[in-house]
This record gives structure tokens, sequence and C-alpha cells, in this order.
């Protein structure tokens, strides 16, 4: 293609590098780039339609996925069953939740139990990690015991526990049992002073 431009052959290199170059009023110029848009939202709507494939191959891989697990018959049989584990983000922590998610446990015989009540040392813990007076959060603790930051939709397995120890110990986690093993006859500030800084140490290791 020639250009009615005087002088100007546009057919040695691309029209619209030629176009960039020359911008002018000119017939042809306006009509290249008039083409030149219409390609542009030709590959526009064929990258969007290409997307649309794509994401509903996948949906009805994953579909397909679930019929053969037989999980799909289970999700259309008991929807609500499903909500909260398909569907629902992971709840805010609190001090109760935590309190009622962890098992206690206590290696000592009942009389130091009734004596030291150690469990009050956890739920005050809890309390003052939510009040923001630790130097942790209710996240970490729960990352410290467990290796998650919030309580998964089916739960943990094993429940999460607290073993409380009436000798001399330093604050201890067993991910794999999802246990924490702490002292249970400190005082409440040396109490939380040793849990800040086993979670501390602990998570800057991670």
């Amino acid at each position: 293609m020639h250009s009615r431009v005087p002088g100007v052959n546009t057919a040695r290199f691309p029209y619209t590098q030629w176009q960039r170059q020359h911008l002018t009023a000119d017939g042809n110029i306006s009509c290249g780039a008039d083409i030149a848009g219409l390609q542009d939202r030709a590959l526009s709507h064929w990258g969007r339609a290409v997307l649309a494939i794509n994401f509903i191959f996948i949906f009805f891989s994953f579909k397909q996925g679930l019929q053969t697990l037989g999980v799909l018959e289970k999700i259309q049989a008991y929807p609500a069953a499903f909500w909260s584990i398909l569907c629902m983000k992971p709840e805010r922590l609190t001090a109760k939740a935590m309190a009622d998610l962890f098992t206690i446990t206590h290696y000592a015989d009942p009389a130091n139990i009734r004596k030291y009540n150690a469990v009050n040392l956890w739920q005050e813990y809890l309390q003052d990690t939510e009040d923001g007076v630790t130097s942790v959060s209710l996240e970490s603790i729960l990352n410290f015991a467990t290796g998650l930051d919030h309580i998964p939709p089916a739960g943990f397995h094993p429940q999460p526990s607290i073993l409380f120890h009436y000798t001399p110990i330093i604050p201890t986690a067993w991910k794999n049992k999802n246990c924490i093993e702490v002292p249970g006859k400190n005082a409440y500030r040396a109490f939380r002073k040793s849990m800040d800084k086993a979670i501390c140490d602990a998570l800057c290791k991670t």
C-alpha cells in the first residue's frame, strides 16, 4: 500500500510505525488507525473468550473430580453441612474461642491442681492477649501450638490441648500433637513473660 502523502512509501515498514511518524489527517492514515483499533478490540475480545473457555473447562474438571470421589452427591444432598467448609471465611479468634478450643490436661496430682489453679493462668493470658496487653496475638498462640493461625472449617485433628506441668519448664509446642506444655505453678507475670518469649522465639525462627 502506498500513501497519498508525496514522497512516502509505507510499503517498506509497518503501517503502525509509519502512522506514529507521520500523524496527519490523510484519509488512508485515518483508515489505518481505524483498522488498528478494530484489531486491538478483536484481540481483547478474543482474550476474554479464551479466559472464559479456560474457566469453564477448569470448573467442569473440578466438578468431574468431585463426582468421581462421590463428594458432589453429598454436597447436593447436604448443602448446609458443606457451607461452612466451602464458603465461609475463618472466624476472628477471641479469648473465649481459644479457651473452648484447647483441652486442659495436667501432669500433676489432684492436690497441686487444686492448689495452683493453673487454668486461670491460661484464661487470663488469653484475655490479656485479646486486649493487646501481651507481646503476641491469639493467632500467634494458635500458630505456636498447631502451625495454623486460624481454626480450619473442619477443625483440628487431634484437638488442641494444653498440658500443665508443676515443675519448672519452658513453654514448648508439639505441633504434631497440637499440644502446648506450660508451667502451671508460676505467678501470672512470670507465666505471661515465659509464654511471650517462647512464642516470639519460635515464630521468629520459622
